[in-house]
């Protein structure tokens, strides 16, 4: 049980964060649906979201750093000098297009 659900595992995030790092991420993964995909970009961002519609929950993954994308590399860089990488700004924009995508009220993103 995590996040007081008792239908999600820790197995269950891990398939689900899987598939940001899949250059097409699976339509289906058990109940859980594709909601949205953010596609790789000059910032090395990637990340998918995952709705489960019965219990009213999504999920957002982000792909961490591929150290054979320069870019990624480059936004670690910028964290270990103090800095928020571009990266960061793309995953908070990709965050904030599927929460206003969802009802305004009974879903709860993690």
């Amino acid at each position: 049980m995590l996040f007081g659900k008792t239908f999600l595992t820790p197995y269950d995030l891990a398939l689900l964060c899987r598939e940001a790092y899949e250059e097409v991420p699976k339509p289906k993964v058990g109940s859980w649906l594709l909601l949205s995909t953010s596609s790789l970009n000059d910032h090395g961002y990637h990340g998918v979201a995952y709705i489960h519609k019965q219990e009213q929950v999504v999920v957002i993954a982000h792909r961490g750093t591929d150290p054979m994308i320069l870019s990624n590399l480059l936004s670690d860089a910028s964290l270990a000098l103090g800095r928020l990488p571009d990266a960061q700004a793309d995953a908070k924009a990709f965050s904030e297009r599927v929460r206003l995508g969802l009802p305004a009220s009974g879903y709860e993103v993690i």
